[in-house]
């Protein structure tokens, strides 16, 4: 009966499978907390009005925003966008395109310069002017930030359909 295997053998053997992976856990806990840190950024993109909206001299701005929770400072290098296809969800691939000042811009906008550092608890603004023409077709666009780690930090979509809005509603005042 030496070759049987019995009750406390299974434990033992799930006792040590547990064990290792307690350890494996630990181990991937205290580098990601402790060691190596990531930096959580928030994005956010609006659509703002400077001066009373009655008055021709109105200035309308679309403004990235980025706002870091921490526990280390984050360095943002780009900005992007994604395009949603029909396949999106279900492949996670979409057309990327980088997001910059072409072509003339108004002076008054200040000049976006990447990369920036942004601190822990601090907020930065990219300012763009509302001739933008992110929208197109109906197309479902999504902006964001790139750090150095190469991590993606996205503005979720509910503010994305708020700013199409707002930019839809801007450019029926414009024609008006």
């Amino acid at each position: 009966m030496a070759g049987q295997w019995t009750t406390a053998d299974y434990a033992l053997i799930v006792s040590v499978c547990s064990a290792g992976a307690s350890l494996f856990s630990l181990a991937w806990n205290v580098w990601s907390k402790f060691i190596y840190p990531k930096a959580k950024l928030e994005v956010g993109a609006g659509y703002y009005v400077d001066g009373a909206k009655d008055k021709p001299t109105t200035n309308h701005y679309v403004v990235v925003s980025v706002v870091n929770h921490g526990p280390t400072d984050a360095t943002v290098k780009l900005i992007v966008g994604r395009l949603w296809k029909w396949h999106s969800l279900v492949t996670r691939q979409f057309d990327m395109l980088i997001i910059s000042h072409r072509g003339k811009m108004p002076p008054k906008l200040p000049k976006i310069e990447l990369p920036i550092k942004v601190a822990v608890g601090a907020e930065e603004k990219f300012v763009f002017d509302r001739e933008i023409n992110w929208f197109k077709d109906g197309q479902r666009f999504q902006i964001g930030l790139v750090d150095t780690f190469g991590r993606q930090h996205w503005a979720n979509m509910k503010r994305m359909r708020k700013l199409k809005k707002d930019l839809e509603g801007s450019e029926d005042d414009k024609i008006n």
